[in-house]
């Protein structure tokens, strides 16, 4: 969900209102307020999902690309519930990490539950992803949202288009549910090689 503020407002203002909006587009029941990100706690965070994750979506979150195409086809799980069990696992490592920039549920979940219904209907899987969600780096440009690449002067701009890579991955069945950070490499104006 793009960032509701002013093109023209100082940078501190552009940068608290994109902190503010990443759950936006998060469901409540996906929030868990006891989760913290902090700079200075350099704990590992490997076990924490199993604590608030149901046993269903940590076996979904478990199963490789292949695996849940398969569970899809088999019907063992709809889109619908794969998308839920990796936005729910998502919310917790942006809340751990601060490594989301941009949830899409509402327009993932639509499109979940349409690749759902055709499937309910002519018993066909659309593409070889089919209902696979996926996360994005934050350079690829999805209608709706921003692609901030990082940088300030970017946020509150709204895609109008999509990239290539995004026009495949949906053509073949893929739902992009998140957006996340790029490395500080990205960044840089040079290789650098040793």
């Amino acid at each position: 969900m793009p960032t509701k503020i002013s093109l023209g407002a100082p940078w501190q203002e552009r940068s608290t209102a994109k902190k503010n909006s990443v759950f936006d587009g998060v469901p409540f029941q996906f929030i868990h307020s006891v989760l913290e990100f902090r700079d200075d706690d350099a704990s590992s965070v490997l076990d924490v999902p199993s604590r608030f994750l149901s046993q269903e979506e940590l076996s979904i979150t478990a199963l490789n690309a292949v695996g849940i195409v398969r569970v899809i086809a088999s019907k063992k799980y709809t889109c619908v519930q794969v998308l839920d069990a990796f936005t729910h696992r998502a919310a917790i490592a942006h809340r751990l990490l601060n490594c989301c920039l941009e949830f899409r549920y509402d327009a993932a979940h639509a499109e979940a539950e349409r690749l759902d219904r055709h499937y309910e209907e002519t018993g066909k899987l659309v593409g070889p992803l089919y209902g696979l969600p996926i996360s994005v780096k934050d350079q690829c440009r999805i209608i709706g949202t921003e692609t901030t690449c990082g940088f300030i002067a970017n946020v509150g701009v709204v895609d109008t288009e999509n990239s290539v890579l995004v026009d495949i991955l949906m053509r073949a069945g893929a739902v992009i549910f998140v957006k996340t950070n790029l490395s500080i490499g990205c960044s840089w104006g040079e290789t650098i090689k040793k």
